[in-house]
């Protein structure tokens, strides 16, 4: 019994002990790491997700060159701010155009509804032109500060502070007049009366480019009157101009001429009108020029030239002697003469160049003066462009100063 006993349980033990390692067999492997021989290498397929630890690989474990599919990554909602490049170039079409998300790109654009801005957008510097576009402040205030002519060429050289005028191709300024009053007339291009001369002076520098001269023909001469400015009797010719005997009539008329060229005289210096023609000689058809047979023109008188002495008269020739400035062109005006004082039209608020372009104050404050007397009201002087405290031949009031370098311009003629 004894000996069975023991031959039973070393059955038993027996078993158990297969039955352990079999166990081992089975259930190891699964908490064991893959063991290869040395030497050996991983097989495909060796590695599986079951091998790897969660939430173990971490940022440096991927490759800068790994190409991972965009689709393997999920990016719902986890794109921030700081993720995105300041010079990232996203497309316009990339980019939500809901209310709530609208940018403003180089492109052109529509937006709807009221957009309210918490400070003042800033315009480009230029001037608006069409009807829908914004407006700068500047430019709103310049169009309610000063009133200015537009930018015209200046026919002379304007200084600041001069009063001006816009030319109409017609005599536009005085510098001197004989008084236009027909009562008889002088002929000349004949034999007896060769050349006519009439003595002028001007009493201040001004520009002269023009005449109004009353002129007739008789006969039917087919030459040209000539009309010259000179100083000295006889002498060289400043300037001059022309017209056709076509174009005059046996009717004293008078006629707008302009210069060959501008020219500055000076005053209190005797200057003079000659009158010739361009043609032979002719005592049948010649040329007549008006004249106040009475003269009263305390500047000078006429001389005839017979071709060999001149001979004083007591007469005066009809003209008046000017400028004639260019349509459209801004020159200096004057009150000496009450006809032509409608052409004042602003000041100057810097010089501007003969031939150059520039603008003038019609109305409202000019600064940059000098000289002027506070509160005085100033009016337009017989002086080319210049103002005064007291009117010229002709009253027009300029306005009034409220500095000694500033005025409140209202021209009223």
């Amino acid at each position: 019994m004894k000996q069975f006993l023991k031959n039973k349980f070393g059955l038993i033990f027996g078993i158990g002990i297969v039955m352990f390692l079999f166990s081992l067999s089975v259930f190891l492997p699964m908490f064991a790491a893959v063991v290869y021989p040395p030497g050996a290498m991983l097989q495909p397929n060796d590695v599986t997700s079951s091998h790897i630890r969660d939430a173990t690989i971490v940022n440096v474990d991927v490759s800068s060159t790994a190409a991972i599919a965009y689709s393997k990554l999920n990016l719902t909602n986890s794109i921030l701010d700081a993720d995105v490049s300041s010079t990232a170039a996203i497309a316009v079409s990339k980019i939500a155009t809901s209310t709530d998300y609208f940018f403003v790109t180089p492109n052109a654009q529509t937006f709807n509804g009221v957009k309210t801005f918490g400070s003042i957008p800033i315009l480009p510097a230029s001037d608006p032109t069409q009807d829908n576009e914004a407006a700068r402040k500047a430019y709103i205030d310049a169009l309610i500060g000063p009133v200015k002519l537009p930018s015209l060429t200046a026919y002379e050289t304007i200084e600041i502070g001069r009063i001006v005028g816009i030319g109409d191709g017609t005599l536009s300024r005085v510098a001197t007049s004989t008084n236009q009053v027909n009562d008889a007339a002088s002929g000349f291009g004949l034999t007896a009366v060769q050349h006519i001369e009439q003595t002028f002076q001007i009493s201040t520098t001004s520009t002269i480019s023009g005449i109004n001269i009353g002129l007739k023909k008789t006969g039917a001469p087919t030459d040209n009157a000539i009309i010259s400015i000179k100083q000295a009797q006889g002498g060289a010719e400043l300037a001059s101009t022309t017209i056709s005997g076509a174009t005059l009539t046996t009717t004293e008329t008078f006629y707008n001429l302009q210069l060959n060229s501008p020219i500055i005289l000076s005053p209190l210096t005797t200057y003079r009108v000659n009158l010739s023609r361009s043609g032979s000689l002719d005592g049948t058809n010649y040329f007549y020029v008006g004249v106040l047979v009475a003269g009263t023109y305390g500047g000078g008188n006429i001389s005839e030239w017979n071709g060999t002495t001149w001979t004083a008269r007591a007469y005066d020739a009809n003209m008046i002697i000017g400028l004639v400035a260019t349509a459209g062109q801004l020159f200096k005006v004057n009150a000496a003469s009450s006809t032509l004082t409608h052409f004042a039209f602003g000041m100057t608020s810097a010089q501007i160049t003969q031939g150059a372009s520039g603008q003038a104050t019609a109305l409202g404050t000019l600064t940059g003066l000098s000289g002027l007397t506070t509160g005085k009201r100033y009016y337009l002087q017989n002086t080319d462009g210049d103002i005064g405290t007291t009117a010229g031949t002709t009253n027009v009031e300029i306005g009034k100063a409220y500095s000694a370098t500033a005025i409140f311009v209202k021209i009223q003629d």
